[in-house]
């Protein structure tokens, strides 16, 4: 939680070269920020890493336009979205079994 940015702008920037060259036809990348940082229960660095997390994605998501590549965004469990526990009024360090998101963004469907 003392850095909650990790290596996302530097992983961002590896990932947008690798876009822009075109010479790959998937590419895999794991942001573990939002997970890692969710497991402090660290409020402000949780959502600095959220914030991290939204930046790198735009930039993604702008690299991906100029080569008219898609991509799915999702996640294996929630952690970061929930960081009390409502009964005891602790920090939630532990995934939840609340559902995640599954985002395409691309080419319209035919």
């Amino acid at each position: 939680d003392l850095q909650p940015e990790m290596s996302a702008p530097e992983l961002t920037d590896r990932l947008v070269e690798a876009i822009l060259s075109e010479k790959y036809d998937a590419i895999i990348t794991n942001y573990a920020n939002c997970d890692m940082v969710g497991h402090t229960g660290n409020f402000k660095a949780a959502v600095k890493a959220v914030e991290t997390i939204d930046a790198s994605l735009s930039k993604v998501l702008d690299a991906l336009e100029k080569v008219g590549g898609e991509i799915f965004i999702t996640a294996d469990h929630g952690n970061v979205e929930q960081m009390l526990d409502p009964v005891s009024g602790q920090n939630h360090t532990a995934h939840t079994t609340n559902a995640v998101p599954f985002v395409y963004v691309g080419r319209p469907a035919k």
